[in-house]
């Protein structure tokens, strides 16, 4: 079991936790679907992140 963190260090962990939860707000977007398609999503996900890809719509959004 690991160590409990200082009271003011897992403060800032939730607190930068909420905010990335603000400006990326995947969890919720995914609990909003199936559990299939929730499971079909993060294998998209783990896949790009393993073969070091980002999804070819982000190339797109950069072209003028």
């Amino acid at each position: 079991m690991a160590p409990a963190l200082p009271k003011n260090m897992s403060e800032s962990i939730e607190s930068s936790v909420l905010r990335l939860n603000e400006l990326l707000p995947l969890k919720a977007r995914q609990d909003r679907h199936t559990p299939a398609f929730r499971a079909l999503h993060r294998a998209v996900i783990v896949s790009l992140v393993v073969r070091h890809r980002r999804p070819m719509a982000w190339g797109r959004l950069a072209d003028p």
